[in-house]
């Protein structure tokens, strides 16, 4: 359980009670007790900091300890298998989007499903996977560091992700 939650449901708070205390929507309080955020949103910290005492340091420490700890449950749940990064093949029907792919090969058929399981912010994959970006996004890099054992497995399969994705944007400029 999140830092985040920990302290609410301790002072006996709905999500819409703390995100009013807190001053931001109570979407933005459930998407952080889930972990999606990179850190800790100002106005939560600010609050939890008010409520708890915790400086913002100790607070997003525990925040990045808990989107490692849930990525690695996830991962040990249902493993996003290296093996399985590949290029679709040229006639499915899942979109051609390597990461697409894998990810629906490793039983993520959602994005919604992949993004609340490896704590990654929804609107930076669905740029990714729209092929908006010219380069598959940091915190990719940074689930690989939480769930691959060993920094050169996770730097491979970001490598290959890359490798696979220019050859996927190239094809698609190409059609």
């Amino acid at each position: 359980m999140s830092i985040i939650r920990q302290v609410r449901t301790n002072k006996n708070l709905t999500l819409k009670e703390f995100a009013n205390l807190a001053r931001c929507s109570d979407q933005v309080v459930m998407r952080a007790e889930q972990g999606i955020y990179s850190n800790i949103p100002p106005a939560v910290a600010y609050a939890l900091s008010e409520m708890r005492g915790y400086t913002i340091e100790e607070l997003n420490a525990h925040y990045k300890l808990f989107i490692e700890k849930h990525r690695q449950w996830a991962q040990n749940k249902k493993p996003l298998l290296p093996a399985k990064l590949e290029l679709a093949p040229l006639d499915t029907e899942e979109g051609l989007h390597p990461f697409i792919w894998w990810r629906h090969r490793c039983g993520y058929t959602t994005r919604m499903g992949f993004c609340t399981a490896f704590c990654v912010h929804n609107s930076t994959l669905s740029r990714f996977e729209k092929a908006k970006t010219e380069y598959v996004p940091d915190i990719m890099y940074e689930l690989f560091q939480d769930i691959f054992p060993g920094k050169s497995l996770a730097t491979r399969v970001y490598s290959k992700l890359q490798r696979l994705y220019d050859e996927f944007t190239g094809k698609r400029e190409a059609a």
